[in-house]
């Protein structure tokens, strides 16, 4: 189960057409560890060629920007483009993706013996290096 679940960073940058794109990296913890979520390309959810204003007429749901549509918060979907991310690449990850769940601190924890068969769902017998051999 994750918990503690949130946005850790924004990274805005701007593409070789000249348009805004956002690089969102989320955390959160479970059983394993840390992780951090990134993604890499995130189209910019306002109009990059024209100056958004706000719709507060009585019968607007939220903030609508009427030069381009799109509502806010969230109400309307934002486009996510495969990209690359650095710390992905960092561990041996080159591929392109739409967003990257990564472990950056995994968490250790005592187990017995039975609560690592549990965990795994088979017996496991601990040898040494030399036994496996």
């Amino acid at each position: 189960m994750r918990k503690n679940e949130r946005l850790i960073g924004i990274r805005p940058y701007q593409t070789s057409t000249g348009d805004w794109h956002l690089e969102l990296t989320y955390a959160y913890e479970d059983k394993k560890g840390e992780h951090h979520v990134i993604f890499p390309d995130v189209l910019c959810p306002f109009p990059m060629r024209a100056v958004p204003f706000p719709d507060t007429t009585p019968k607007a749901v939220g903030i609508y920007l009427r030069s381009c549509g799109f509502s806010i918060p969230g109400l309307d979907p934002i486009p996510l483009n495969m990209g690359s991310c650095q710390l992905a690449q960092e561990r041996g990850n080159t591929e392109s993706a739409y967003a990257f769940d990564i472990i950056t601190n995994y968490f250790t924890r005592d187990m017995t013996i039975e609560e690592i068969e549990k965990e795994l769902g088979y017996k496991v017998k601990i040898v040494s290096k030399e036994e496996k051999k």
